[in-house]
C-alpha cells in the first residue's frame, strides 16, 4: 500500500469530515493538505493528551518544533527518535510524524514544516502557561497560534498550487472562527481537565459572538476565492461551524450525526442575520449539499447575510454509502463503506448499464468533475452499486432513473470481474453485472452526476476508443468489448440486426487487466 493511500486511510479514521473534503482536492494539493493536516493533528494529540504530564508535553512539543525547523534545511527522518520515549503512550497519528512529513510535496514542504514548527512551539508555550487566558488579547493570541497560523498556511498553499491569492487577515479569521467554535463546544470537557479558554468575565454568549465575528471574516475569505476545489474545501468547515453554533444556541451539546446528515440532504444555505444587543444572531438557515461526513466533528455553515452556497450533495451521499463485498463467485462476504472499499481494493458487487436506441446507437454519459475518481471521462450509460437487500433489477433501474432521468426495462447479459488502479490512490475491483436496455426518448440527467451525454453509433465509438482511450473509463472499455462479443452468441433484441452486423467488434483494448466472464444472467445466484 502506498504512503498516500495509507495516509488517506489514517485521515479517514482520524477525521471523516476532513477526509471527504481532502480526497476531492487535485494532486499535488491533496498531498500537501494531507501532510499538513495529519502533522497538525499529531501535534494537537500531544497538547490534549490526558495522561502525559506538563513537562513531558512541553519537552515533546519543543523537540518537534526544533526538528521541523531542522527539516527545512536538512531533511531526514528524526521524529522517531524524538518520540521514542513516549511512543507507547502516543496515538498512531503522532507516532507516524516522519511519514506525514515525507508526504509533503518537496517544493512546498519547507513551508509546511515551518507551519508545523510554529504550531508546536506555540502549543508548548500555552501548555507552560496552563492555558491561562485572562483577556481578549490572550484569546486572540491563543487562537492565532493553534488555528490562525493554519489559515495563513492554507493561503500560502493556494499561491503555490495555482497562484490564488487571498487576504491573510481573513485567513486568520477563518482559523480563529473555527477554533472559537471548538472552544465553545468542548467547554465541558475542557473544564473537566482543568482548562478554561474563556477570558475572565466571559460567558458562552461572548465566545459565540467572538466566533461569529471571526467567521464573518471567514465568509469574506471563502467568498473571495475563485470557484472550484479550493473554495469548496474551505466551505465545508465554515458550513458546519455555523450549524454547530446554532445547535449550541438551542441547548444541544454538539451536532449529532442525524443533524449532519440532514445538513447534507438539503440544497442551499441561506442565513439571515439581525444585530441585537451587540450580538449577531442567525435567525434561520436551510443547508444543502454540504461536502462533509460525520458526527463527532463540527465545522459550519455560511454567512451572516443572504447567501447561497451549492455543493455536490448527491456525490457526497453516494461516497458515504456502503457496498456489498463478494468473493469471485459473487457470494456476499461482507459490507463496507464505499470509499474504504475503493481505498482497499476490496472486491464488491456493481453493475454497468448500456442503453441503445432503435437505430443501434449507444447512450454515453460524461462523468462530472466532482466525482471522486475517473472525473470528466466518457462512460457507458450508467453505473452503480446495489444496496444490501436490493435486487440487481431494483438497483439498476433506481440508478438509471437517478443518473439519467428515465426508466426502461433492463436485461442482464453477462458478468465479469476486473481490477484497476485509478487516480487518487483508489483501486476499482468489481464483480460487474452488465445490463442492456432500449430507449428512444431524451434523457434528463442529474447535473450532480452527468456533465454531458450523447448517442453514438458503435463504429464511430470504436474509432474514438482507438484514438482517445484515455478519455473513457476503464470499465467501459472492458465491458463494451465483452458486450460486443456477446452480441454474436446471444439473442440481442436491443439493437437492429443490420446495425450489429456492420460492427467490427475489435474495440480498443485497455491496459492488461484481471477480468473474465462469469455466469450468464439466467443462472441462479
Amino acid at each position: 500500500m502506498s504512503l498516500e493511500t495509507n495516509a488517506m486511510e489514517v485521515l479517514r479514521q482520524t477525521s471523516r469530515t476532513f477526509y471527504l473534503s481532502i480526497i476531492r482536492l487535485p494532486a499535488p494539493l491533496k498531498e500537501a493538505i494531507t501532510s499538513a493536516y495529519l502533522s497538525f493533528r499529531a501535534i494537537d494529540e500531544i497538547e490534549d493528551h490526558a495522561h502525559l504530564d506538563k513537562l513531558t508535553k512541553i519537552s515533546l512539543l519543543s523537540d518537534i518544533s526544533r526538528e521541523y525547523q531542522i527539516q527545512c534545511i536538512n531533511p531526514g527522518n528524526r521524529f522517531y527518535t524524538a518520540l521514542q520515549a513516549c511512543r507507547d503512550h502516543l496515538p498512531e497519528v503522532t507516532n507516524r510524524l516522519d511519514e506525514w512529513m515525507n508526504l509533503a510535496p518537496k517544493p512546498i514542504a519547507p513551508r509546511i514544516f515551518k507551519g508545523c514548527a510554529e504550531m508546536a512551539k506555540l502549543m508548548a508555550y500555552w501548555v507552560g502557561k496552563d492555558w491561562r487566558i485572562r483577556t481578549r488579547g490572550d484569546l486572540d493570541q491563543y487562537t492565532f497560534g493553534v488555528a490562525g497560523t493554519v489559515g495563513v498556511l492554507l493561503s500560502d498553499l493556494w499561491i503555490w498550487y495555482d497562484g490564488t491569492h487571498s487576504r491573510r487577515e481573513d485567513a486568520i479569521g477563518f482559523g480563529r472562527g473555527l477554533q472559537a467554535v471548538n472552544i465553545l463546544r468542548n467547554r465541558p470537557e475542557d473544564l473537566t481537565r482543568g482548562v478554561d479558554f474563556f477570558p475572565h468575565g466571559w460567558a458562552e454568549d461572548d465566545i459565540a459572538f467572538y466566533a461569529r465575528c471571526n467567521l464573518a471574516q471567514a465568509n469574506a475569505y471563502v467568498d473571495a476565492l475563485p470557484s472550484g476545489a479550493i473554495q469548496d474545501f474551505c466551505r465545508t468547515p465554515l458550513t458546519l461551524a455555523y450549524a454547530t453554533l446554532d445547535a449550541l444556541a438551542r441547548g444541544e451539546s454538539k451536532l449529532s450525526r442525524i443533524d449532519v446528515l440532514e445538513l447534507i440532504g438539503q440544497k442551499e444555505v441561506r442565513l439571515k442575520t439581525e444585530v441585537s444587543s451587540s450580538k449577531l444572531i442567525c435567525q434561520g438557515h436551510s443547508v444543502e449539499d454540504v461536502i462533509v461526513s460525520c458526527s463527532e466533528e463540527h465545522l459550519g455553515a455560511p454567512v451572516c447575510h443572504h447567501h447561497r452556497i451549492r455543493f455536490d450533495k448527491a456525490a457526497t451521499l453516494r461516497e458515504m454509502e456502503e457496498v456489498i463485498l463478494v468473493n469471485e463467485k459473487d457470494e456476499v462476504v461482507g459490507i463496507e463503506e464505499k470509499i474504504k472499499a475503493h481505498l482497499l481494493g476490496a472486491l464488491h458487487r456493481a453493475f454497468s448499464i448500456f442503453i441503445f436506441n432503435s437505430e443501434g446507437q449507444l447512450l454515453l454519459q460524461k462523468r462530472t468533475s466532482t466525482k471522486y475518481h475517473s472525473k470528466g471521462l466518457w462512460s457507458n450509460t450508467c453505473c452503480g452499486h446495489p444496496r444490501f437487500g436490493e435486487s440487481m433489477a431494483q438497483a439498476s433501474r433506481r440508478r438509471l432513473s437517478e443518473e439519467m432521468g428515465f426508466d426502461c426495462e433492463l436485461r442482464e447479459i453477462f458478468e465479469f470481474v476486473y481490477r484497476a488502479e485509478l487516480d487518487d490512490g483508489l483501486t476499482e475491483h468489481e464483480y460487474d453485472h452488465v445490463l442492456v436496455g432500449n430507449f428512444d426518448g431524451t434523457p434528463n440527467p442529474s447535473r450532480n452526476e452527468v456533465d454531458d451525454w450523447k448517442w453514438v453509433d458503435l463504429p464511430t465509438l470504436k474509432r474514438d476508443l482507438q484514438e482517445n482511450p484515455e478519455e473513457h473509463t476503464y470499465w467501459f472499455r472492458i465491458g463494451l468489448e465483452m458486450l460486443i462479443e456477446s452480441m454474436k452468441s446471444v439473442e440481442f433484441s436491443y439493437m437492429p440486426r443490420e446495425a450489429s452486423s456492420k460492427l467490427d467488434h475489435n474495440i480498443a483494448q485497455p491496459p492488461p487487466f484481471d477480468s473474465y466472464p462469469k455466469r450468464s444472467s439466467d443462472e441462479s445466484k
